[in-house]
Formats: C-alpha cells, sequence, structure tokens
C-alpha cells in the first residue's frame, strides 16, 4: 500500500465492522499498514453486521452502496476509484458493481497472494506489484505551481 500511496493515490477504508469497533480498525490500519485515510464502517450494530457478512452474504450490497455514495461526491465524468483490494469474493462483486473495471480489482488469499480479477485472476504477490507499480498504479500528476521571483 505504500507504494500505491507514494505515487499520489488516497486510500479509503472499508469494512463489515460495526461503529463501536472503529477505534480497534484505526489503530489495527496505524500499526501494521501505515497509510492513514478514510475508514468506511457497517453502521448497524454488531450483531447485524455478522449476520450481512455470514449468513445473508449481503456485505457486497452494503459495500457497493457505500462506494457509488462516494462516487457521487464526484462529478459524474470522474471514476475516483483506481483499485481495490480484498479479501474476500464479495469484496470483488462490490467494487465491480461500483463501476472498476476488472482489471483494478485485486483480491488477497489467505496465504497473501494477490489476484487480479481480470486475466484470469492473474497471480501477484504484494512483492511484485511494488517492482511493477507504474503498470498498476501509475503515478499521478502533480498540478504544477508557479513560483514567481521575489522583487
Amino acid at each position: 500500500m505504500q507504494s500505491i500511496h507514494s505515487q499520489g493515490y488516497k486510500v479509503v477504508w472499508m469494512t463489515m465492522r460495526s461503529l463501536p469497533m472503529y477505534a480497534m480498525s484505526k489503530e489495527y490500519i496505524r500499526k501494521y499498514v501505515q497509510i492513514e485515510g478514510p475508514l468506511l464502517m457497517e453502521p448497524e450494530d454488531l450483531m447485524l453486521a455478522v449476520k450481512k457478512e455470514t449468513l445473508t452474504r449481503t456485505s457486497d450490497l452494503v459495500k457497493a452502496t457505500a462506494m457509488k455514495g462516494l462516487k457521487e461526491l464526484f462529478p459524474t465524468d470522474v471514476n475516483p476509484f483506481a483499485g481495490g483490494f480484498g479479501n474476500r469474493e464479495n469484496d470483488s462483486i462490490a467494487y465491480h458493481f461500483a463501476g472498476m473495471q476488472l482489471q483494478d480489482i485485486y483480491q488477497v488469499d489467505i496465504l497473501g497472494r494477490v489476484h487480479q480479477m481480470s486475466n484470469g485472476k492473474k497471480l501477484y504477490t504484494y512483492g511484485t506489484i511494488h517492482q511493477n507499480i507504474e503498470d498498476h498504479f501509475p503515478r499521478l500528476i502533480q498540478p504544477r505551481v508557479r513560483l514567481y521571483p521575489s522583487v
């Protein structure tokens, strides 16, 4: 994530954890991932969040709805999503439903391998994505700042 962030991208975190778990979730991100960004969470209580994630399997709808709401904050000709990483099939479904292209969706398996959802689920590691970061997340063009000489 650090190499993606260094390319100029901002990270938005999304989880099905309920709001009472906010502090614990933010601490986990701060400690292990070390990339700050807004954290979107399930607004319902813990039991409802567990039900949506495990019993009814509707977490993809909740996440896709949140992403579509976020997307509506931007002009209609702008897609604010450059890529999505998730650890469940439902994450990939949510990202695609929200408008991401398959080549921009990555699913991380329990062994830490990263599957790009296009190209027959092409397999990567975080290391190979880092080594080829320009292929996956090209550097964003920074606005030029014009400096005027002092008089």
